[in-house]
């Protein structure tokens, strides 16, 4: 009796590995997929970023400025280097403020979408301005 005993018990470790060992499969599955996402949200948004300062850096007219954002928004959709999601752009602004959003779905093995959108604004600044406003401002307070 006491034979059959422990070999019942050594028999339950292969049962418990079964039901966690796919368990286990399926959860790190599941991590890795939710990388490859997130890893494609943060780059599509770190690109945004680029695209509105390519849009802004320079002192074009409106239309050319939207018109190098836009160039350069297609490259970096091309270059993505791990591509789960294909994006598409939509640029607005002028030379002063530009807009640009990334907008896509990823799909999943199991034919659940994800959709991500993200959306950037960035105004160019003005230190010149900024410097001789602030020394107006001292001169007319300090009465000179």
């Amino acid at each position: 009796m006491a034979r059959h005993g422990r070999n019942l018990k050594e028999g339950s470790m292969t049962v418990e590995a079964a039901y966690l060992l796919p368990l286990a499969v399926f959860l790190t599955a599941i991590l890795i997929f939710y990388c490859f996402y997130e890893h494609d949200r943060v780059w599509f948004t770190s690109a945004a970023c680029e695209t509105a300062l390519v849009g802004t850096r320079r002192r074009e007219s409106g239309e050319e400025a939207e018109k190098l954002a836009s160039v350069r928004a297609a490259e970096l959709i091309e270059a993505q280097p791990f591509p789960v999601m294909s994006p598409s752009s939509e640029i607005e602004g002028d030379k002063r403020r530009m807009t640009v959003s990334f907008e896509s779905e990823g799909k999943t093995a199991f034919s659940r979408s994800f959709p991500y959108r993200t959306k950037v604004s960035i105004k160019q600044s003005d230190p010149v301005g900024a410097v001789r406003t602030a020394r107006i401002a001292r001169v007319i307070i300090n009465g000179g």
